[in-house]
């Protein structure tokens, strides 16, 4: 099972020419595929229905969708303006959930609404929800704040269960087959605009110890790249496992997965020859249950 993750800056590239289906075609091999900055309608991207696009894109795959800003457009040629994560899939998707992540109002300063987008996907390792996510890069105490949210939400989804269950007077609401309950097993992709050295990321993967490095908790995340990539020293990474522009030498985009799923992990490794966006797509290879 081969994963990615890439924040496709709406299809413009490294050359900052307008080309989705490069973008695309870079991440093309993977089962599950997050997306970040995603466009439905702006000047910018032609106007152009970019779900459609993947959905052209990836016969066969489910496409899961999930708009942060939501705006009417007041340019005549389409009537909103959509921008968000998607997550493409190989395997089935039983449920979809769209969630608005908390954030300060800036003043003066580009004010992006952020969301984590939830798929509960049936995989080759049994039922595990996934999601593509996208978190702010103007504050780290904003950055903060969502990292707890997502952390608070990951801990309650299995006791709060699917989002339709038990049994209702009306037989129309489970004439089709009853979901399964919530796993434990979760993946977060995506674009985190933090680096490894920041508290936003040790609430996920755990305190950093100069003697352990990050102590994983049982109930959080562990960073797939650095499990698959024990070798390359903690100094090394914002270089070796770059996601952005080499100029930049930031390790910014991440697959974090659940300690459950830690002996599945076979290899991890970044892109660095995709030109699609001004990221380059996390590649995660999951080895048979």
């Amino acid at each position: 099972m081969l994963l990615a993750t890439y924040n496709i800056r709406y299809g413009i590239g490294r050359d900052d020419r307008y080309d989705l289906a490069r973008a695309l075609d870079e991440v093309s091999q993977a089962d599950i595929i997050a997306l970040q900055e995603v466009d439905v309608g702006w000047s910018r991207t032609d106007f152009d229905d970019q779900v459609a696009m993947v959905k052209q894109r990836f016969p066969g795959y489910v496409v899961a969708w999930g708009p942060n800003i939501d705006t009417m457009s007041s340019g005549g040629v389409t009537e909103r303006r959509q921008h968000g994560n998607a997550i493409v899939s190989r395997y089935p998707i039983l449920s979809i959930r769209n969630f608005l992540l908390p954030k300060y109002g800036s003043l003066d300063y580009l004010d992006q609404q952020k969301g984590v987008l939830e798929a509960l996907v049936t995989t080759p390792l049994g039922p595990i929800r996934v999601y593509s996510t996208h978190f702010c890069s103007t504050s780290p105490g904003q950055s903060q704040i969502q990292s707890e949210w997502l952390l608070r939400h990951h801990h309650e989804a299995p006791g709060r269960g699917p989002v339709l269950a038990g049994a209702h007077a009306d037989p129309s609401w489970t004439s089709e087959d009853a979901l399964p309950p919530m796993p434990v097993s979760a993946i977060v992709m995506g674009d985190l605009n933090y680096p490894e050295t920041t508290r936003a990321y040790e609430i996920l993967v755990g305190d950093y110890s100069t003697r352990y490095g990050n102590l994983t908790r049982r109930d959080g995340f562990l960073d797939a790249w650095v499990h698959c990539n024990p070798d390359v020293a903690r100094d090394d990474r914002p270089t070796v496992g770059a996601t952005v522009l080499a100029d930049y030498k930031k390790r910014i985009d991440y697959c974090l997965v659940t300690p459950c799923l830690r002996s599945s992990l076979k290899k991890a490794w970044v892109s660095h020859e995709a030109i699609g966006s001004d990221h380059q797509p996390v590649f995660v290879e999951f080895a048979p249950a």
